[in-house]
């Protein structure tokens, strides 16, 4: 028995979405414009019409024969057409079956292959850009590293320069007293006494005064002992070397071929000639250009060296620069009010109408923050990153 579900291939529980679509499918392959009949439409628009009412478990063909009341051999024709069509349609019908199953499988497995896929590709990115922050953060702290060792043996460059100039202006000093003592020797008359020598001489009369004062002290008291028990010894001890002393050989006078100007001059310590130190000439502070542009990064060099950098104006007029090897600087328009700077904001030095600050560390000092952020506030200046990467990049291959 041929039911209505068979026609239209749908059971009990079909949804009433899925007739309508086969009831469409059916309606454009069996319409008489493309090679359908009459009654075969008839029978799939009856067909419909009883599954939307739940009526399609009634017997198809009974229907029709009541309704149409044809002679039977008509009928039987008609049936066994309808039959062969309705063959066709079932095949047709289980072949799409199995192709939508197909096609279902199919985008269920892709489905499936594409959220893998998508999800080993997130972890292997997130992996990865955690590798480059790492790197990124391994190196800032190199950097960082480098830094403190440069500024340390600066520091001792500096202070072994500043003893090299103490040593050299004592030298210079020394060498301008002893050029005076000579320049006052020079000029002092022939048969005078420089004031050296007088100052020996000084020293020699003080010291003469104290020998002298020491014999005549130690000849009073031996007076006193002789006066006393102790002078009839003495008197006999004389009397016996007076007795043994024999003749002895005149002392002989020794004559000096040399005159005493002479020997002190001689004798006078040699004193070096002054060395004259050329003054250490103070290293020239880079001075940047000045740009009317403003809010995106720039490749440049310096006015007054080659020494590339890169930087970035404020609306305000303010600069933010970096070198192939310097910190990031703040350059700050002295036209700007601010009130208190940050803590990392570390002053350098004055460049015309800017004030510059060095950035060593914190907000700026990194080339993470700008990469990863639109713009920074610094003073209360918005300072953007637009073509940063580009820009440093660019200062990365002329610094090589």
């Amino acid at each position: 028995m041929t039911t209505f579900h068979d026609i239209l291939g749908t059971d009990n529980q079909t949804p009433t979405a899925d007739i309508k679509r086969r009831y469409k499918l059916l309606s454009s392959r069996c319409h008489p414009d493309k090679d359908g009949t009459k009654a075969l439409m008839q029978l799939i628009a009856q067909a419909y019409d009883k599954v939307m009412h739940g009526k399609g478990a009634e017997e198809a063909v009974k229907t029709v024969i009541v309704k149409k009341a044809v002679p039977n051999e008509a009928l039987v024709q008609q049936y066994r057409q309808l039959e062969a069509q309705y063959k066709l349609l079932k095949i047709d019908n289980d072949t799409l079956n199995q192709q939508l199953e197909t096609a279902l499988k199919n985008l269920q497995k892709a489905t499936a292959a594409n959220t893998a896929a998508a999800t080993s590709a997130m972890q292997t990115t997130s992996m990865d850009n955690s590798d480059e922050v790492r790197q990124k953060q391994d190196m800032e702290r190199e950097i960082i590293a480098l830094r403190r060792e440069n500024r340390r043996l600066q520091m001792q460059i500096d202070n072994a320069s500043r003893r090299e100039q103490a040593q050299a202006t004592r030298t210079s000093s020394a060498g301008q007293t002893a050029s005076a003592r000579s320049l006052e020797a020079d000029n002092a008359p022939a048969g005078a006494i420089s004031p050296t020598i007088l100052k020996q001489i000084r020293g020699l009369g003080r010291q003469g005064m104290i020998v002298k004062s020491l014999f005549a002290l130690l000849i009073v008291l031996i007076l006193i002992w002789g006066l006393t028990s102790g002078g009839n010894q003495l008197r006999a001890l004389w009397a016996s070397l007076t007795a043994n002393e024999s003749v002895t050989a005149p002392d002989m006078a020794t004559v000096l071929h040399t005159h005493p100007d002479d020997l002190a001059a001689q004798h006078a310590p040699k004193v070096q000639a002054p060395q004259v130190v050329a003054p250490v000439a103070k290293a020239e502070a880079p001075r940047i250009r000045l740009r009317d542009e403003s809010g995106i990064w720039a490749l440049s060099q310096f006015e007054n060296s080659p020494e590339p950098y890169i930087s970035v104006r404020s609306d305000k007029g303010s600069y933010i620069v970096k070198t192939c090897t310097g910190d990031f600087q703040y350059y700050k328009n002295m036209s700007v009010r601010s009130g208190r700077l940050a803590a990392n904001l570390m002053f350098d030095r004055m460049d015309r109408h800017f004030e510059v600050y060095n950035i060593p560390y914190g907000n700026g000092s990194f080339v993470v923050n700008w990469t990863d952020s639109k713009s920074l506030l610094i003073n209360n200046e918005y300072f953007p990153n637009l073509a940063f990467e580009m820009a440093y990049s660019d200062l990365q291959q002329r610094c090589m």
